[in-house]
């Protein structure tokens, strides 16, 4: 492949995808390339293809260095994170809290916990009648907090570079007499979009890093002191990480597009289409039904659905008035209005 990058298929593929190869960069493994969809649902394309990063490479300080190699010598060009995990090792006391949490009941409960998130407690220790590990969401969620011994997890993973790289930061792992426990951040692609202005190469960055750890965390993994008002809006927020005090902010998100009226605005648009490329609506309120049309697309955000659709619509009703031997919208059926609502909108590359 050129610069060091080797390929090798791996004679399988995944659900997904039909092959999958391991990416090697100057003879060390890099991921994993899945290519060659099975099927273009989902939005996949011909050539869609997913890059997974190894987990080792991901707790050196070159890890984006290397990527952008990869992404180089294979010809690939990155559209957008499918799923990123972000951990908080060495906060061992968040267990007890939770373990606290989890054995009020409703008549002196103290701890209230925000959002609507699942919470789920894993296997009750009949001798310490503690729970090692919780979890917050659920599994096919757009995000999940997990909150778990990792030191126990290390000795069927063998994944030593991890307990190297607690080494290098001051962090020791006490074995099962003085575990470390993680607190894991996992986003799935969704999740990742609603970030405003995310990019890579902002994963190399700590503070961005903790910045987007407290970001997935409000109102999903944040609980009220719940003495002194009912009312949870009023109830004083227990600061369980000290994103405070280490300068974490919230970053900004997305904004959501209408989804009420979505259904119904797209078919107002169809058939506004539809009557003026049959030249159904009069010539003197046409710019009046364009300007209507233009009002629910920016409402709705139905640009990208529009680029889409609108060419098909052009040559379906175009062929229906030809065949009724109606005359095409005046004009305003392929060329100077339809398209003009679709000026300065970029669609998202390939």
């Amino acid at each position: 492949m050129g610069e060091g990058v080797l390929l090798e298929w791996t004679g399988k593929g995944t659900p997904m995808m039909r092959d999958s190869f391991n990416v090697y960069l100057w003879g060390e493994k890099f991921g994993t390339l899945h290519a060659n969809p099975r099927s273009e649902g989902k939005g996949l394309k011909p050539d869609s293809v997913a890059l997974h990063i190894d987990n080792a490479l991901l707790y050196t300080d070159h890890w984006y260095e290397d990527l952008q190699t990869v992404v180089q010598a294979c010809g690939l060009y990155v559209k957008n994170v499918t799923r990123l995990d972000i951990a908080l090792d060495g906060l061992n006391y968040i267990i007890d809290f939770l373990n606290l949490y989890q054995k009020q009941f409703e008549h002196n409960k103290r701890v209230h916990m925000k959002g609507k998130a699942r919470f789920s407690a894993g296997v009750l220790d009949k001798t310490t009648m503690r729970y090692d590990h919780f979890k917050i969401g659920s599994g096919t969620s757009e995000k999940q907090i997990s909150v778990y011994n990792k030191t126990k997890e290390l000795e069927r993973s063998n994944k030593g570079y991890i307990e190297k790289y607690w080494q290098a930061n001051g962090l020791e792992n006490g074995g099962p007499a003085c575990p470390v426990y993680r607190v894991e951040l996992r986003m799935r692609g969704k999740a990742v979009k609603e970030v405003k202005d995310f990019a890579i190469h902002k994963l190399t960055d700590y503070s961005f890093l903790f910045d987007l750890f407290r970001t997935g965390c409000n109102n999903y993994f944040e609980f009220t002191d719940t003495t002194g008002h009912r009312n949870v809006s009023r109830q004083a927020v227990i600061e369980l990480i000290p994103f405070n005090a280490l300068g974490a902010r919230l970053l900004e998100k997305v904004p959501r597009p209408l989804t009420d009226g979505r259904y119904k605005a797209k078919m107002a648009v169809h058939l506004t289409v539809k009557d003026i490329v049959l030249d159904l609506i009069p010539e003197a309120t046409r710019p009046e039904a364009l300007g209507v049309m233009k009002e629910q697309i920016e409402r709705y955000d139905l640009y990208q659905w529009m680029s889409r659709r609108l060419p098909d619509w052009l040559k379906h009703y175009g062929k229906l008035a030809n065949r009724q031997g109606m005359p095409r919208g005046g004009g305003y059926g392929g060329h100077c209005g339809l398209m003009d609502i679709l000026d300065g909108y970029a669609p998202p590359p390939n």
